[in-house]
């Protein structure tokens, strides 16, 4: 006895399911990798330890002024091509422009006048 032919409907719902089925498994990796993967792959999920850029400000071709806060703490850091330089840790409640704001005002002794 024959197998039954398999008319082009059939062939269509088959192949659509066999594609249901693979695009789900995807899915479900994915969620899975996301979830339960590695910490690079996964996004901050308020971590009081995990460094946050809270800004950045571009001075140049590949040089910029970055606020990172870390553990409590919140650092402003040059960032160049070859090197990190750590300029100044902002304190207490203070935010950076209040910091600037105090800079701004502090005597400089470069100033001649």
């Amino acid at each position: 006895m024959a197998p039954p032919e398999v008319g082009l409907l059939g062939s269509a719902l088959t192949m659509g399911a066999a594609l249901c089925l693979i695009l789900g498994l995807l899915y479900l990796g994915f969620w899975l990798l996301r979830r339960y993967g590695p910490a690079g792959l996964v996004r901050n999920r308020g971590n009081a330890g995990a460094p946050a850029l809270a800004g950045r400000l571009f001075l140049g071709n590949r040089q910029s002024v970055a606020v990172v806060r870390v553990e409590g703490r919140t650092l402003v850091l040059g960032v160049t091509e070859h090197q990190v330089n750590l300029l100044t840790e902002i304190r207490g409640k203070d935010d950076f422009a209040h910091v600037l704001k105090e800079q701004d005002h502090a005597p400089d002794s470069h100033d001649p006048s």
